[in-house]
């Protein structure tokens, strides 16, 4: 058995996701690498005041810690939302 790590966060409004490489990208300033992070001031799709949740550093250690533990590891849902310390070139643009 598995522990599922998610590389994205909820709005409170709406419940709709956001990358974790978008939250660093548009939340870096926030405090972000505290590691106590798990909530963010930010707007939905319908520009509403929203908090986007997630896991952040200190709680992705904790659940790590705990599926070594308890469990046979962890899983990452989606690698692909992980935040990227390079640039990545795809067609015209860039991701950071």
């Amino acid at each position: 058995v598995a522990a599922g790590l998610p590389f994205y966060g909820r709005h409170s409004t709406d419940g709709n996701w956001v990358t974790y490489e978008d939250i660093v990208q548009r939340h870096h300033g926030a405090g972000w690498w505290s590691g106590a992070l798990d909530e963010v001031d930010a707007q939905d799709e319908r520009g509403r005041a929203s908090k986007l949740g997630f896991n952040g550093v200190d709680t992705i250690f904790a659940r790590t810690a705990y599926a070594a533990e308890q469990a046979g590891g962890v899983m990452i849902w989606e690698v692909g939302q992980d935040c990227r310390n390079v640039p990545t070139k795809h067609a015209d643009g860039t991701n950071h």
